[in-house]
């Protein structure tokens, strides 16, 4: 057990190190993701909050909280996952909006090349011509996309690597058909406007998905919460009511089963989500 948890701390310090020494060098990895600064003071203190939360809601003290401290680890790593997967989210549906804008422009009659740089021009232009965050990682992409294309850097270099990146399967499925298609030669800009225009559709599908599911994953948050203010509710008009379960071992035994409980079906609940996405 402890070798094993031994393990999972070496990778997890080894994966950061990578991250930020990338980050150093203006690479973004979008399959990591780290808090720093600001960010990370507030969701250390927010998963502290938590624990101290359900410390005193199930067992009427601030005091086990101290126990609770592994559950404050994991909800701090939940949270840095659930970013990192939103931003891999985010950066697809980018590149799904660019690719249909390459697709558009490879009709129009642009050679490969302006097409890709026309719909940079176009990605700005939807998203806004800020930097790297949330709302414009796809234009930060092309924008280096740009300074490597000045110093005739192949676009299927770029491809590649932002595929590697990203590690988005359908960024990968494109570079990879890009790079059969240039090595392979023929018509090119019919191949990439095929492939932009499947591909495109099917990140427009699997966003159609997400957002018909999304109502559902509204409810599972209020689920969440929903015997929090249940039992707040008992409690207000009936004060006392649950004073037995604060005491002695037969009541803490009690609602440490409720919390365990409540622990894992809003895991089952975050799974089948996921599952959905």
């Amino acid at each position: 057990m402890w070798k094993n948890l031994r393990q999972q701390v070496l990778c997890y310090k080894k994966k950061k190190r990578e991250y930020f020494t990338a980050a150093k060098k203006g690479i973004v990895l979008y399959k990591i993701y780290y808090f720093e600064g600001k960010e990370k003071a507030k969701y250390l203190l927010f998963s502290l909050g938590c624990v101290l939360f359900l410390s005193c809601f199930f067992y009427g003290t601030p005091l086990v909280a101290v126990l609770l401290l592994p559950l404050a680890v994991q909800i701090y790593v939940g949270m840095q996952n659930d970013r990192q997967k939103q931003r891999k989210r985010d950066l697809e549906i980018q590149f799904g909006d660019f690719l249909i804008y390459l697709s558009a422009n490879l009709r129009a009659g642009f050679s490969v090349e302006n097409a890709f740089l026309e719909s940079a021009g176009d990605i700005r232009s939807l998203y806004g011509a800020r930097g790297m965050d949330s709302r414009n990682l796809m234009g930060a992409e092309l924008k280096k996309m740009e300074k490597d294309f000045s110093y005739n850097r192949p676009l299927a270099d770029f491809l590649t690597e932002l595929g590697e990146r990203s590690d988005v399967e359908h960024i990968r499925e494109f570079g990879d058909i890009f790079s059969l298609a240039v090595k392979s030669g023929g018509n090119l800009p019919s191949i990439i406007e095929s492939a932009a225009t499947l591909i495109g559709d099917e990140i427009s599908l699997k966003q159609e998905i997400a957002v018909a599911v999304s109502g559902k994953l509204f409810e599972q948050k209020i689920m969440n919460i929903i015997p929090f203010l249940l039992v707040g509710y008992i409690e207000i008009g009936n004060p006392g009511f649950f004073k037995g379960l604060y005491e002695g071992v037969t009541g803490r035994a009690v609602m440490t089963v409720c919390l365990l409980c409540y622990l894992g079906a809003r895991r089952l609940a975050n799974r089948i989500v996921l599952a959905v996405l």
